[in-house]
């Protein structure tokens, strides 16, 4: 067996040495986490089922594993690498296809996604959920900026307002983190049962990373950091003249960044990370209008 790797989220993972070779066993922490890991392994299978791009594929989900306490799946070992590990090394024109690939993945989810009205109760409770979960953390309860950050993030989501964004499908968590790269084409893991099925919210993971630098900053290991930031703001410089004139995303997208950022800081343990999403929570609030 490889030495364990720890998961997040509630839950772990373990790269298994099986006859057949390698397998990947992602399973529950605990009861309250395994129907989210089922529906998580829902969403993955039903992506395998209905895709048609050649570029773009998942793990097989080999099987089940059905236990209330400590539930998950197995998965087939796919040999890729990292967004770090693969732009340092691909050639020069990797960003373009990335950028290209990923777009026409996009293009895919917002044609299955009709636009809808969303209820406002809907974005209002998450972010009253979250405002709770941050005012309890010990490291943020007496920051006088993160309060003032909650009560301008306030006027976005509490503000009376009609929402009409597209909802069908997204992958829920689709940082640069989660996907995986071979030549030509990448593989997308760790898929998320979003609050929100919106391809909005896909946007705005991605740009977490391609904007905001979210997972190059969680990155540990030596890199060439500047050549990293260079491809990323390349992708982004095509994902955003792309998208970012569409009317659902010039609506939603900026309330779901901000909500987003939010969500990451009611977690947050670490005051370098703390600092980074006070410092995006300002750029973003400010683009909010407020």
């Amino acid at each position: 067996m490889i030495p364990y790797i720890s998961g997040h989220s509630g839950c772990s993972v373990r790269i298994v040495q099986e006859t057949g070779g390698l397998t990947v066993h992602k399973l529950s922490s605990g009861k309250n986490y395994t129907a989210r890991l089922m529906r998580q392994a829902d969403k993955q299978e039903a992506f395998l089922s209905h895709n048609r791009l050649p570029f773009v594929t998942a793990p097989a989900i080999i099987h089940r594993i059905e236990d209330e306490e400590n539930g998950g799946m197995v998965m087939e070992y796919v040999h890729a690498r990292s967004f770090v590990d693969y732009f340092e090394n691909a050639s020069y024109m990797a960003p373009k296809l990335f950028a290209e690939q990923i777009i026409e993945f996009l293009e895919g989810e917002f044609s299955k996604s009709p636009v809808q009205n969303i209820p406002s109760d809907l974005l209002v409770g998450k972010f009253l959920d979250v405002s709770r979960v941050i005012l309890a953390n010990p490291l943020l309860s007496s920051d006088k900026t993160v309060a003032e950050y909650l009560e301008r993030a306030g006027k976005v989501f509490l503000a009376p307002r009609t929402r009409h964004w597209p909802v069908g499908t997204c992958h829920g968590d689709l940082t640069l983190s989660n996907i995986l790269f071979q030549e030509g084409r990448f593989i997308l893991i760790d898929f998320l049962d979003s609050f929100l099925e919106t391809p909005l919210m896909d946007i705005v993971k991605l740009r977490q990373d391609t904007r905001h630098y979210w997972s190059q900053m969680m990155v540990r290991g030596d890199f060439d950091r500047m050549k990293n930031t260079l491809v990323l703001r390349h992708i982004d410089k095509f994902l955003w003249e792309r998208f970012g004139r569409e009317a659902s995303v010039q609506d939603g997208y900026c309330e779901l960044q901000c909500l987003s950022f939010l969500r990451i800081l009611q977690y947050a343990k670490e005051i370098s990370v703390i600092d980074y999403l006070k410092q995006n929570l300002e750029i973003l609030l400010q683009e909010c209008g407020v």
